[in-house]
């Protein structure tokens, strides 16, 4: 929309008596190849060449994780790994659903 609205913009200013486009799909390729020039121009060719590639960058940070040993304490409910089996929470009959994971309390 906003290019048929330069374009006719653009033949008002331009006047009738030179036409440099003949139709707008003319105006519309013209268009085209004026934008991806400035994007040209705009980037060099080497645009990340102050980074080194030569070696893996190192992570600055770790993951916070709680010890083994605090997450499990005073804990009643820990679900463990056990054969399958019909899930007691969301499985029925028209739709069953089974699960390996119990909780043994």
């Amino acid at each position: 929309m906003t290019i048929v609205n330069s374009y006719i913009l653009w033949s008002l200013m331009r006047g009738e008596k030179t036409p440099y486009h003949n139709n707008l799909k003319s105006f519309r390729l013209d268009l085209i190849t004026a934008r991806v020039s400035i994007g040209h121009q705009k980037f060099p060719e080497k645009r990340f060449a102050s980074i080194s590639y030569s070696e893996p960058m190192k992570l600055k940070f770790r993951k916070h994780t709680v010890s083994e040993k605090d997450r499990l304490k005073n804990v009643d409910h820990i679900p463990t790994k056990c054969k399958s089996r019909r899930c007691a929470y969301c499985s029925t009959r028209v739709k069953p659903h089974r699960t390996r994971w119990m909780c043994p309390n």
